[in-house]
Order: C-alpha cells, then sequence, then structure tokens
C-alpha cells in the first residue's frame, strides 16, 4: 500500500542520514574511542548487504538519487534530507 511504501522509503531516508559522515582527518581516528560494538554492527550491516565493508554516507546518498526514494517520503523528511545534504 501508499502508506507501506512511505513508511519504508521514510526508514531508509532516515538510516542514510543516521550514517556518520567520514572523518575530515583521517589521522586522528586512532585516537578516538569507538565502542567496539559500533564495528561490530558495521561489519554485521555489511555482511548482511553483501557489501566489502560498511556502507559509505556517498554510495547510500546516491543510491537514494537513482532509486529516486525521496519521491515517497513525507515533505518534512525532505526538507530535513535537503538541509543535511546541502
Amino acid at each position: 500500500s501508499a502508506t507501506e511504501i512511505q513508511k519504508m522509503a521514510s526508514q531508509v531516508l532516515v538510516a542514510t542520514l543516521a550514517v556518520p559522515f567520514p572523518s575530515a582527518h583521517l589521522e586522528f581516528n586512532r585516537f578516538i574511542k569507538t565502542e567496539k560494538n559500533v564495528l561490530q554492527k558495521s561489519q554485521k550491516l555489511a555482511t548482511l548487504l553483501d557489501l566489502q565493508g560498511p556502507p559509505a554516507r556517498q554510495k547510500l546518498v546516491k543510491e537514494l538519487t537513482r532509486l529516486n526514494i525521496l519521491q515517497y517520503v513525507p515533505q518534512e523528511l525532505k526538507d530535513l534530507y535537503m538541509w543535511y545534504i546541502l
């Protein structure tokens, strides 16, 4: 149904926006404490999606655009996406 499609598209969009931006300074990553659990979850997600590594924000955003997911989400989420991406 249209409601289910909107719900799923909204979940995909919000999940994509929840992926952290890549670090601007990779050399500092070794000083940042990352929960082991977070790394395990990222690897599990990669396995479930049959990817070599955790999904990258940029690739997910490209897929949102390619599949035209935004056409199915409420205007409020479209606005959030536009604000967040720009």
